[in-house]
């Protein structure tokens, strides 16, 4: 059985008067399709997803406790003002004659001076 067969095989039935504060069925098959197709085929999030059953992929909620539970949020350390400041500095505009050269920056061609500036930003 593929996932899209199995995930609509285990979705709960959705009867007037017995749902009642449950998960709007509508949005729970837009949620649950949006963040399946965003999982890279082959990839780790994905091959933990086809693992997963029962409430993980039938109860939205389910499934983020599971989900963050796998990969749970990155702790941002915010920089002081110093720290940026030192960062800033650490980032010298090149040569008049080299700004005029170019080199790839996200698969496009870009001026040095900009990928400078994204760079220093």
């Amino acid at each position: 059985m593929d996932n899209h067969t199995d995930l609509i095989a285990n979705l709960p039935t959705f009867n007037r008067g017995e749902d009642i504060g449950k998960e709007n069925p509508h949005m729970f098959i837009t949620k649950i399709t949006v963040f399946e197709l965003l999982l890279v085929e082959g990839g780790p999030a994905r091959e933990w997803f086809d693992k997963l059953s029962g409430d993980a992929k039938t109860i939205w909620n389910s499934l983020m406790v599971a989900f963050n539970a796998c990969w749970p949020a990155r702790v941002i350390i915010a920089k002081t003002a110093a720290e940026k400041q030192d960062d800033l500095k650490q980032h010298t505009l090149l040569e008049k004659d080299q700004l005029q050269k170019q080199e790839l920056m996200d698969g496009r061609e870009a001026y040095l001076h900009i990928i400078w500036a994204e760079k220093a930003l």
